[in-house]
């Protein structure tokens, strides 16, 4: 999994939290910070992925204090 660099992850801290009930872990793996640090990030792949019938949507569920990537839960696949 990645580590996020520059996102500024208290602007959307909050908006998809009711992603994070879907989740079965509620540590860090890298930190251990609790599953409440953890933020989840809307992400869709490029149009032209869905042109060619290889799409993604979904989310990106990064720890807030560590920044690593933890998990993706794919929501829409073409």
């Amino acid at each position: 999994m990645n580590k996020i660099q520059n996102k500024n992850l208290t602007n959307i801290k909050g908006k998809n939290d009711h992603i994070l009930d879907r989740l079965s872990i509620n540590h860090c793996p890298y930190c251990h910070a609790e599953k409440q640090d953890f933020v989840a990030v809307h992400f869709r792949s490029p149009q032209w992925t869905w042109l060619h019938l290889c799409g993604r949507e979904g989310y990106t569920i990064i720890c807030g204090k560590c920044r690593n990537e933890i998990n993706r839960i794919l929501t829409t696949m073409n």
